[in-house]
């Protein structure tokens, strides 16, 4: 299911949302690349990945012309309706496009400029003749056999501004003459305009460390790194090398968000806060190996009183536990529901069942197989604490999270 197409302004890349190729979950934004000048031959879609694309529903792509900015809408604040996002882009180079050879590998292309081609000839009772006999729309060498140029952007240029002494006319002998320095002369339009203001550069802070396993051997990952500095988005992403070493340069911010999703491991995520004005930070990050003979365990999904609502910070645990599943196709869960013991036995059962339920209904939403998932309640059977404080007594209201051994 394709929705909210976007054709860029270069004519031959196009943004789509799709639920049906691999992805996050929900809707993901995807993009494809013309090639050649038929309509009918596309590059294999690539999905825009993190943070543009989030567990839940991303659509309506669109790029503002001439800049890196965008726009989007996505329901990823779990809060019933769909809100827009703005979008900065760090444009990669050279450009490229994915393609599948004659041996089914998938290998990337760059994108050059292309010599102008022939375009094909339309059968009068094909769809794209009939819209272009109507609309007019596809006159770019498609309605006739002929040669076609895709179009160059327009080029910008800065007049150079030149100042040279003008002489004036011979003058008395007692009047000294001094020269007269202007600028050439200028249109209305110009007289107006100031020179260019040269914006400096942000700071930059180097960020470093090791990824490594609980046994401190080095684990093959992507660091992910980003922050918003002046209402902008910057995210890095950057490998390990084969000591686990990695180094990543961004902006300084306040706080960082990182996110490790290592195939074999559970998913990383933690937020670095930078207190200082150093222009280097370590982070060293461990990673929870998936051993199917070895018991591990996401963090709990933890519930308000007498409720089974998923709220915000737990939707967004529950995501972490989605990029995971999607990563490790083979890893099953166990899902235990449990209740604070506060009613009876009945109701106490009853309401784990529904955590649970409600735990199990939410991966399935994001596209994970039901067989990939037990559930079992507890009700208030299996405590966490004694729940003497009001803190403690809110472990007891959770549901449990296992991998399968």
């Amino acid at each position: 299911n394709e929705q909210t197409p976007f054709l860029d302004y270069d004519g031959r890349t196009l943004f789509f949302s799709s639920n049906g190729h691999p992805g996050f979950g929900g809707y993901d934004i995807f993009k494809s690349y013309r090639i050649g000048s038929s309509w009918q031959d596309w590059s294999l879609p690539e999905n825009l990945g993190l943070p543009v694309n989030s567990t839940r529903n991303d659509r309506h792509f669109y790029r503002t012309p001439g800049t890196n900015e965008g726009f989007m809408s996505s329901d990823r604040s779990v809060g019933g309706f769909e809100n827009i996002y703005q979008l900065n882009f760090t444009y990669a180079l050279p450009p490229s496009y994915l393609v599948r050879d004659s041996t089914g590998n998938v290998q990337s292309v760059e994108v050059g400029l292309e010599r102008p081609t022939l375009a094909q000839s339309l059968s009068p009772d094909s769809v794209l003749a009939r819209i272009d006999e109507t609309l007019g729309v596809l006159d770019l060498g498609l309605r006739q056999t002929g040669e076609f140029r895709p179009p160059l952007p327009e080029r910008t240029v800065i007049p150079e501004r030149v100042t040279e002494p003008v002489v004036p006319a011979p003058a008395p002998a007692q009047t000294p003459v001094q020269p007269i320095v202007q600028t050439p002369a200028e249109s209305p339009d110009q007289a107006s305009e100031e020179p260019p203001v040269l914006t400096e550069l942000p700071p930059l802070v180097s960020i470093s460390g090791f990824v490594l396993d609980q046994k401190g051997g080095p684990v093959s990952a992507e660091v992910e790194i980003s922050c918003i500095v002046d209402g902008l988005r910057t995210r890095e992403v950057g490998p390990t090398d084969d000591k686990g070493a990695y180094e990543l340069i961004l902006p300084r911010a306040v706080t960082y968000s990182v996110v490790v999703n290592a195939s074999g491991h559970l998913l990383h995520a933690q937020e670095l806060i930078h207190a200082t004005d150093a222009d280097a930070l370590g982070l060293d990050i461990t990673l929870q190996k998936l051993d199917l003979k070895e018991p591990a365990a996401f963090a709990p999904i933890l519930f308000a009183y007498e409720s089974s609502v998923l709220d915000e910070k737990a939707t967004a645990s529950l995501d972490d536990v989605v990029l995971t599943l999607l990563n490790n196709a083979k890893l099953k869960l166990n899902i235990y529901g449990h209740a604070l013991d506060g009613g009876t036995a009945a109701y106490n059962k009853e309401l784990s069942e529904k955590r649970a339920r409600a735990v199990v209904d939410y991966l399935i939403s994001k596209g994970i197989e039901k067989k990939r998932l037990s559930w079992k309640s507890y009700g208030s059977t299996r405590p966490y604490n004694s729940a003497i404080s009001e803190t403690q007594k809110v472990r007891n209201r959770r549901v449990e999270i296992e991998v399968k051994s």
